[in-house]
C-alpha cells in the first residue's frame, strides 16, 4: 500500500515530495528535513492511502525549531577609485549558526568571487563589481542563510537623477541673490556633480563655483544648491545638473533664471542761482524692477567730485537728493560738470552743463518806424548773470559811463535778460560814439561793443531783421 509524507500548518495539509533536495535521503519509512529551519515549523503525519477515499493517518509530530533570524543591515553602495562597492553589515546568533551567503542580480546568482565581481563573501563587508558600467545596472540582493530562515537586503545600482525642484525666485532683479535646490537620487551616489549653464539652453559648460559670483552647497549626499551671487544680467541663462557614477551620466531639467533691470534714468541738467551760490539739480529715477541705486557723484573735467573733502565748498550729491550746491562761485568753478547715477546693471551719465562766462550774440537789428535803430541782444550765461547794462563812451573820452535807459533818447532799452534791448534814437551818435553791453555773472564777466559808420548801419537796418550768430567785435 503507498505510504506519503503529509505536512500540516493549521488547515492547510500538504504532501511532501521526498525528491526534493530539502527532503534528500527520506523514504517510506523515514522523513529526513535537511537544514531545518522557520519555514518547517509545523506537524507531520504519515498518510496511507488503502482505497480512493480511505486514508489511515498516523500520529502527528510536531516540529518547532529553535533560533533567532539573522540580522542585515540595508545595503549602501559607494564608488571609489572606479569600482562599485555594495557593503552589508550581518549579524548571526550563537543559536542560529551562519551557514552561507549569496549573491543574485534580477534573481541570478552571482558567481562570487570571479574577475567580474571580488570579495563577498562571510569574511567580507562589502562586494566589488569591477569595471562597471550602463551594463552592471540592476537589482543586486545579498542573502544571508543560517539554521533558522533566509534574510535577504537588495539594492538597486542605476544612472544617478538629478531635478532642480525649486528656486527662491527664478525672476530676480539685477543685483539680488537666489538660489537653485537639486535633488540628486540612485545608487551609487554620483561620484560628480557639476552645475551648469547656457545662453541659450543648447549648449552647456561648468560653473566655476570658486569665484565670487556663485557658492555652491551640499546639505547631504542627496541635496545640492547654488547660490546665484548679486545676479547681473549677464547672467540671465540656462542652469541645470550633471551627475555621474560608476553606472553612467545624467542631467537634470533646465531652468531659466530671469534678471530684470535697466540703468538710471538722469533728466536734464538745469543751474539755479542762489546768491554767491548755484545749484545744478537734475532727477534720477528709475523704472519698475530695476534694482537701486548704488551711487550719484558729480564730476568736473572728468575728475570725480569728493564732496567731504572740499573743505565745505560743495554739498549734496546723495542718493536722496542728487543736487549739486556750490558756494562762493567764481572763475575756478568755471568748467564741465556731469552727474554719474550708478546701480548694479551699469552706470548712466547726465548730459554735460557747462559753468562758464557769458556769450552775447548780436539777435538782430532792426530799422523802426519813427526811423529810431533797435539792436537786440542774446545771452547765453551759466549761471545766470547777476548784473546787465548798457554803457556809452564819446571819441574823445576814455572811459565808459551807464546809459539812462529811462532817458528820451533811450526810450525801449532794457537791460533784461536773456535778450537785452539798445534802442538809438538819434543815430548820428553811431559816428562818434562806442556802445558797449556788459554781462556779468558769478564765473566772470564779458564786454562787447557796438560801433560803426551810420550809412553801414542804416542800410542794413532797411532790410528785413537780420540775425547774426557771430559775437559783436
Amino acid at each position: 500500500m503507498p505510504l506519503n509524507w503529509d505536512r500540516v500548518d493549521g488547515l492547510v495539509r500538504e504532501q511532501i515530495n521526498i525528491e526534493n533536495k530539502k527532503y534528500e535521503g527520506s523514504d517510506t519509512r523515514n522523513l529526513i528535513i535537511n537544514n531545518v529551519c522557520m519555514k518547517d515549523k509545523g506537524g507531520y503525519q504519515a498518510v496511507i492511502s488503502r482505497k480512493h477515499d480511505v486514508k489511515i493517518l498516523s500520529n502527528m509530530v510536531y516540529l518547532r525549531p529553535q533560533g533567532e533570524l539573522p540580522c542585515l543591515e540595508e545595503l549602501n553602495a559607494t564608488t571609489k577609485n572606479g569600482e562599485i562597492c555594495i557593503h552589508y553589515m550581518f549579524k548571526v546568533s550563537e543559536s542560529s549558526p551562519f551557514t552561507e551567503i549569496k549573491w543574485t542580480k534580477n534573481n541570478s546568482e552571482l558567481k562570487v568571487p570571479s574577475d567580474k565581481y571580488r570579495n563577498g563573501e562571510i569574511e567580507d563587508n562589502f562586494i566589488t563589481i569591477v569595471r562597471p558600467s550602463e551594463g552592471d545596472k540592476g537589482l543586486y540582493t545579498c542573502t544571508i542563510l543560517n539554521a533558522v530562515e533566509p534574510v535577504s537586503k537588495s539594492i538597486r545600482l542605476d544612472i544617478p537623477s538629478a531635478e532642480i525642484v525649486s528656486t527662491s525666485n527664478s525672476k530676480v532683479v539685477c543685483g539680488s541673490d537666489t538660489t537653485f535646490d537639486c535633488t540628486v537620487s540612485g545608487y551609487p551616489s554620483p561620484d560628480e556633480v557639476k552645475w551648469q549653464h547656457s545662453p541659450d539652453g543648447k549648449e552647456f559648460v561648468d560653473i566655476d563655483t570658486d569665484t565670487d559670483k556663485y557658492l555652491r552647497s551640499r546639505s547631504d549626499l542627496c541635496s545640492h544648491s547654488l547660490l546665484v551671487r548679486k545676479a547681473t544680467l549677464n547672467q540671465q541663462r540656462y542652469y541645470r545638473v550633471a551627475v555621474s557614477n560608476g553606472i553612467g551620466k545624467c542631467t537634470s531639467n533646465k531652468l531659466f533664471l530671469q534678471v530684470t533691470g535697466s540703468k538710471p534714468n538722469i533728466s536734464e541738467v538745469t543751474c539755479s542761482l542762489h546768491g554767491n551760490s548755484v545749484k545744478l539739480k537734475c532727477d534720477v529715477f528709475l523704472y519698475d524692477e530695476s534694482p537701486r541705486l548704488n551711487n550719484v557723484y558729480w564730476t568736473k573735467g572728468d575728475k570725480h567730485i569728493v564732496i567731504a573733502s572740499n573743505d565745505g565748498k560743495y554739498a549734496g550729491a546723495d542718493k536722496n537728493d542728487p543736487s549739486l550746491t556750490i558756494y562762493n562761485v567764481n572763475c575756478d568753478d568755471a568748467g564741465d560738470y556731469k552727474l554719474i547715477a550708478v546701480n548694479p546693471v551699469g552706470e548712466t551719465w547726465s548730459k554735460v552743463i557747462l559753468l562758464g562766462v557769458p556769450e552775447i550774440l548780436l539777435k538782430e537789428c532792426v530799422k523802426k518806424e519813427d526811423g529810431s535803430l533797435q539792436f537786440t541782444m542774446t545771452i547765453k550765461s551759466v549761471p545766470v548773470p547777476h548784473s546787465v547794462k548798457w554803457n556809452i563812451k564819446e571819441n574823445n573820452t576814455d572811459t565808459f559811463e551807464p546809459i539812462n535807459v529811462n532817458a528820451a533818447e533811450y526810450i525801449g532799452t532794457s537791460n533784461t535778460f536773456p535778450h537785452p534791448v539798445l534802442v538809438l534814437k538819434h543815430l548820428e551818435k553811431l559816428d562818434y560814439c562806442i556802445f558797449e553791453i556788459e554781462v556779468k555773472n558769478r564765473i566772470g564777466e564779458v564786454k562787447r561793443v557796438i560801433s560803426g559808420a551810420q550809412k553801414e548801419i542804416q542800410k542794413q537796418a532797411h532790410k528785413k531783421p537780420i540775425c547774426f550768430s557771430q559775437k559783436l567785435f
